[in-house]
């Protein structure tokens, strides 16, 4: 049972850390050749697939895990659902809802110290429908208790993905994290998140300047709807 309810101005997402992988090389304009891309067809994103049941499997690095949504409840007298990571032994278990202009986290379920965090303002990780150059703000927190990190989020292009999962047809993401001055690319379908790619900086490279590098990527290896 959870002792604790906490009213909270910010979040805690999910956070799978990547490995990093200096070897994968650009200069800063060359991001675009690091992500290799191929181009797709337009793809309308206008909800995430929150059935009870839906499950994703994940590899990042040398770690796989599975998101499972596994129970709907209410909160704020909205319907949420509770979804779980499953890694290594360990549950991580957030809560979202979709509504008509995005999806978002409203709460985040601690182990130590066992609490429930409800969000007093809900924060849009998605912006619905999806249009291309679409920007907003967003946040992200880690630790507990949480530690603010500043980010914007924009829908970029629209690119056709293979995984072993299969063949997706995506609209591009970035995520661009303002404390840390990391990039992260998302490559989400109607099934979800299929792809993901964090690109950092360095300064050392093979010529002056600053260059970009391939810091993780996590990878849908299998979808059960």
């Amino acid at each position: 049972m959870l002792k604790n309810i906490f009213v909270l101005t910010t979040f805690v997402c999910l956070v799978v850390a990547c490995s990093k992988n200096t070897n994968n090389i650009a200069p800063t304009d060359s991001i675009q050749s690091l992500l290799n891309d191929t181009t797709g067809p337009v793809v309308t994103i206008d909800s995430m697939p929150l059935t009870v049941g839906n499950s994703w499997t994940y590899t990042s690095g040398t770690d796989t895990y599975m998101i499972k949504v596994t129970a709907d409840t209410t909160i704020n007298g909205a319907r949420a659902a509770k979804v779980s990571t499953f890694k290594d032994g360990a549950i991580s278990t957030a809560y979202y809802t979709n509504k008509s202009d995005g999806y978002y986290l409203v709460a985040k379920e601690y182990a130590n110290p066992d609490s429930l965090a409800i969000l007093a303002t809900p924060v849009r990780r998605l912006a619905f429908p999806n249009v291309l150059n679409d920007s907003w703000s967003t946040a992200d927190s880690l630790g507990y208790p949480p530690t603010l990190v500043n980010a914007t989020s924009q829908w970029l292009d629209y690119d056709k993905v293979t995984t072993p999962a299969g063949v997706f047809n995506c609209c591009k993401l970035l995520y661009y994290s303002l404390n840390y001055g990391a990039s992260t690319y998302n490559y989400y379908s109607t099934k979800g998140l299929v792809k993901q790619v964090t690109i950092a900086s360095t300064s050392k490279g093979p010529g002056a300047g600053p260059y970009s590098f391939i810091a993780g990527t996590t990878t849908l290896i299998a979808v059960n709807f």
